[in-house]
């Protein structure tokens, strides 16, 4: 079980006496900041009606906070910003370059009615990890590191942090206009796409918040949700937004997942002589074992990485497997595959053979 600790930064606000939360809490590598807002130490606002100076201070109060965990702002791997208007957004984008620089965290923005005080403009949540981290670029999705800041997904050890997702196509233009299942759909097939990229399926997915422009619309996307989940049913919490980042968008949803396998099943660098499609025998021949080692949960979840990896076999072109299973020309050639062993052979095996 991991270890947990109450983080109480300096120069930050004392927030546990007065209003009964931490400003952090850091469980094993995994550290869970409050909500930031432009507060001083003191509780003074900082830059009132001043969008940009109430970004600078929040991230000051996020660098200070992660700073008393022993971590930085390159270590956050998600983040949520809570806006009085969202219409305010890019003015504090020079800013996020001073704090961020070329450090893309997962990120949702949207608009509230309103927070703790009136005065108050911006909330920003985030999670940082102090382990191994992966930004996942899914091909098929919008590309939004450079134009808006943010990754679609950061994976941190086993847990995949995804942005909001909307009902953007990979040119970034809106699918499904004043419909809501279309823009519903959208957002799943993007959810799915990025977490195929991250080596993760739906059925890893823990935990979901839906953004809505009009909550009473909900109900319309209970078909599209099922082809996508089946009989999974992760933790989800459903609000309307006051806004979201283009007024044609009717839906933002977040989700966190866990992937199962406790390791990577994959032997091609060491045993060069099988192919890919031999690979993918192998794993089958030896399912049970693998099964109960921890690198797939069930026949289907093992099946799954199978028949990727035939297909992949019969059409090395197909550039979507490729990326989800990490696999390139290195291991699909056998010239290339097999030209370590090779040498091998030629330069200590068979000179040596006849001694």
């Amino acid at each position: 079980m991991a270890k947990k600790e109450v983080i109480i930064p300096p120069d930050v606000l004392e927030s546990r006496e007065k209003w009964g939360y931490s400003q952090a809490i850091k469980a094993g590598d995994t550290i869970y900041l409050a909500g930031m807002v432009a507060w001083d130490e003191d509780g003074n606002i900082v830059g009132k009606g001043d969008f940009r100076a109430q970004a600078a201070q929040c991230y000051e109060n996020i660098k200070r906070t992660l700073a008393a965990a022993g971590a930085r702002i390159e270590d956050i791997v998600w983040m949520t910003f809570l806006n009085k208007d969202v219409r305010l957004w890019p003015q504090q984008y020079p800013i996020w370059k001073k704090y961020f620089g070329r450090h893309y965290p997962a990120g949702t923005c949207v608009e509230v009615p309103a927070l703790y005080q009136p005065d108050l403009l911006l909330e920003v949540q985030a999670i940082a990890y102090l382990g191994k981290k992966e930004v996942v670029i899914p091909p098929d999705v919008l590309e939004t590191r450079k134009k808006w800041g943010y990754s679609q997904a950061m994976k941190a050890g086993n847990t995949i942090y995804l942005a909001g997702m909307v009902a953007w196509d990979e040119q970034g233009n809106i699918v499904g206009a004043g419909d809501f299942p279309a823009q519903a759909r959208q957002c799943y097939e993007n959810i799915e796409r990025t977490l195929a990229a991250a080596g993760a399926r739906m059925e890893d997915i823990v935990w979901m918040t839906y953004f809505n422009r009009d909550i009473r619309l909900w109900p319309q996307q209970y078909p599209v949700r099922k082809e996508y989940f089946g009989r999974h049913y992760p933790t989800a919490t459903c609000v309307q937004a006051a806004n979201l980042y283009q007024p044609e968008l009717l839906l933002e949803v977040q989700a966190i997942a866990v992937t199962y396998k406790n390791g990577t099943f994959w032997a091609t660098q060491y045993h060069p002589e099988y192919n890919l499609h031999e690979m993918a025998r192998l794993i089958v021949a030896r399912e049970k074992k693998l099964i109960k080692a921890g690198f797939f949960r069930s026949h289907e979840d093992m099946m799954n990485l199978v028949e990727r990896m035939e297909t992949l076999a019969r059409e090395p072109d197909r550039k979507d497997l490729r990326w989800q299973l990490a696999i390139d020309d290195d291991v699909l050639s056998d010239e290339i595959r097999q030209c370590e062993f090779v040498n091998w052979l030629n330069k200590l095996v068979l000179p040596t053979a006849g001694r």
